[in-house]
């Protein structure tokens, strides 16, 4: 798949139509967001004890250290592993891989 990926994939003869269409369209509404200020963003930030779930896939996120220790999760945060293609033999990553696995304090 050499043309797949930003920008050569506007050069794909089964998609790129499509995908300058979608890039043109994202861009237009990204312009008026700016202009008209109609999103705006808030954030919060915690530090919280987690571990990677057992299969690797997902985050567990804790209220405390004793919930951690009794399994009790709070939350999980599903995790998507890379999706474009590799021509190499190197790992499709996630952000779980980055995280403690079950059993250990991060």
């Amino acid at each position: 798949l050499p043309n797949r990926g930003y920008p050569k994939i506007f050069n794909d003869e089964a998609v790129g139509g499509e995908a300058k269409k979608l890039f043109h369209d994202a861009q237009t509404m990204l312009n008026q967001i700016c202009e008209d200020g109609s999103m705006t963003l808030k954030g919060v930030v915690g530090i919280f004890p987690a571990n990677r779930s057992e299969d690797g896939e997902d985050v567990h996120v804790y209220e405390t250290e004793a919930d951690r220790e009794s399994g009790n999760v709070s939350t999980t945060f599903c995790m998507l592993r890379q999706q474009a293609e590799k021509e190499s033999d190197d790992p499709y990553l996630s952000q779980a891989d980055f995280v403690a696995p079950a059993g250990y304090k991060d």
